[in-house]
């Protein structure tokens, strides 16, 4: 299989489930509805995909196969992820899909909705020169991984921490392997972020980008008021 693929890791978006720093800001509520229209705006990320590659889904646990499928998204493959950390569990999708075919795995979250075409564009070109590409975050993590080879052992880096970029950079260096770096951009996590999101897709046509914005902006509003 020579087309590159695309890999959401998600969780399903609950109340009092993901988002917890942001839920802290802002409460559990609106950081649900939050976290559930970023989740639209990545399948929106992903339907796009389709036109040059398969998408699939890592569900946090086996518990969210049924509520995948019923998403009305036609997905090439739904898996469950499996591991103690994002290390392992990254580390057991990548060799699942290897092992049937996939060549070329990108990785993303539902967290990073100011990705866009030209993002995925330049990430897919790069691949096709380099063994691993990065997506670098401001935060230090990242917001896109991708190779086109199996992930050196992934299980012992810092991950949630302002380390991981520069970690996953050093293994794969460390294995003698060229990377290409993205553009930096950002994940929503905290409130400053959502302060950040509002500006920046505030002229982003996209629908499920213009519901977010007016979501983000609408509680924004909300907390200056109290």
């Amino acid at each position: 299989m020579d087309k590159q693929t695309l890999v959401i890791f998600a969780k399903r978006p609950q109340v009092g489930h993901g988002k917890q720093r942001l839920a802290a800001d802002i409460g559990p509520v609106p950081a649900f509805e939050i976290a559930q229209e970023m989740f639209q705006c990545a399948l929106d990320d992903a339907k796009e995909w389709q036109k040059h590659g398969p998408v699939v889904l890592a569900v946090e646990s086996t518990h969210d196969i049924n509520w995948a499928m019923q998403l009305g998204f036609e997905f090439h493959l739904i898996i469950p992820q499996i591991g103690e950390n994002l290390g392992h569990r990254i580390n057991f999708i990548d060799h699942s899909l290897r092992h049937v075919g996939h060549k070329q795995i990108f990785y993303i979250g539902t967290d990073a909705p100011t990705l866009d075409t030209e993002f995925f564009d330049k990430a897919r070109q790069m691949l096709n020169d380099n063994d691993f590409v990065f997506g670098p975050a401001e935060d230090g993590g990242v917001t896109l991984m991708a190779g086109k080879h199996s992930w050196p052992k992934l299980d012992l880096l810092d991950w949630s921490t302002d380390k991981v970029s520069d970690q996953l950079q050093a293994v794969c260096k460390g294995n003698n392997y060229s990377i290409g770096m993205l553009p930096v951009t950002y994940d929503v996590d905290v409130l400053a972020d959502l302060e950040k999101l509002v500006r920046d897709l505030a002229n982003d046509h996209r629908p499920n980008r213009k519901k977010l914005h007016d979501l983000v902006e609408a509680e924004l509003d909300t907390l200056e008021f109290y």
